[in-house]
């Protein structure tokens, strides 16, 4: 059996060694893909990726979770899913949400992201942001 780990390591005054953050069986997924983290004005450690529950092809169903951790990265919250599409992108293409990017403008939390990996000519995703206006807790469009 093939075991896939994602270690996030963060190194802050705290922190020195590597902390799981995304790993296999947290939660019900089979693969963690694209992780991403940014700091927030608060402090706050907010960490992001695919949720590849299915497996770990770009075609397969996923949707967007997020961690957070509020002391430096020692420890981490439950997994919260920011966006879980209810709607295929396109024709034949797998619900999927891919490539979190998080900004923090204003002191709110901006996560960009796209409705399909892996974009062509004839079968195209949107670009899309979703919005938190309290340092990571709770999302919206």
């Amino acid at each position: 059996m093939k075991v896939q780990l994602l270690v996030v390591g963060v190194v802050s005054k705290a922190v020195t060694d590597p902390v799981l953050v995304f790993y296999v069986v947290l939660g019900d997924a089979k693969c963690f893909r694209i992780p991403t983290i940014i700091e927030s004005s608060s402090g706050a450690l907010l960490a992001f990726a695919e949720d590849r529950t299915p497996g770990c092809k770009d075609s397969s169903d996923h949707k967007l979770v997020m961690r957070r951790s509020e002391d430096g990265g020692k420890t981490w919250g439950e997994v919260v899913t920011v966006n879980q599409p209810d709607s295929d992108p396109c024709d034949g293409c797998a619900r999927a949400v891919a490539n979190p990017n998080p900004v923090e403008v204003d002191g709110r939390i901006l996560l960009h992201f796209e409705t399909k990996n892996n974009p062509n000519t004839t079968s195209l995703g949107l670009d899309v942001e979703s919005w938190s206006l309290d340092d990571g807790r709770t999302w919206g469009p």
